[in-house]
């Protein structure tokens, strides 16, 4: 009799990515094969059809580096705090952290055919958010799941 875990095939499993940043540099840190579906994509971006996106995301890269899976996230890394405020006005204000660091992870499917995942996010900057985003980090997927516990 089968397990609930080997009746899945790889592509109906998914794979936990947990990463660290400090400041705008991103690690990944582990991870973790899930007997879990995976979420489904958020639609892929063209490079040659579509007009570049502002935000932040994380996509899953074939060999000729195509986008075959991508999700959107709220920025995780955070960059300022709601403290409470002096002012009486204003009950709560933002402060900015000088030394972002923090934990994020994603669930994402364990496609055959991904080679890399790339997460791309918009300048940290407030007043930048509105900019294109662009690559910020990348990892290998391949030869490496074995070490995933």
């Amino acid at each position: 009799m089968q397990s609930i875990g080997s009746s899945f095939r790889q592509q109906d499993r998914s794979i936990r990515l947990t990463f660290s940043y400090k400041s705008s540099q991103v690690r990944l840190i582990s991870r973790q094969i899930l007997d879990k579906r995976p979420p489904s994509s958020d639609p892929l971006l063209d490079p040659q059809k579509d007009d570049p996106q502002s935000g932040f995301w994380i996509e899953l890269r074939d060999r000729e580096d195509r986008a075959v899976y991508r999700k959107i996230m709220h920025n995780p890394i955070e960059l300022s705090v709601e403290t409470i405020s002096e002012d009486s006005e204003r009950t709560f204000t933002r402060q900015p952290i000088s030394e972002p660091r923090g934990t994020f992870f994603s669930v994402i499917p364990n496609l055959e055919e991904a080679e890399s995942v790339v997460i791309l996010s918009s300048p940290l900057d407030v007043e930048a958010r509105q900019e294109a985003a662009r690559e910020i980090a990348r990892f290998a997927l391949k030869n490496q799941q074995e070490e995933i516990q």
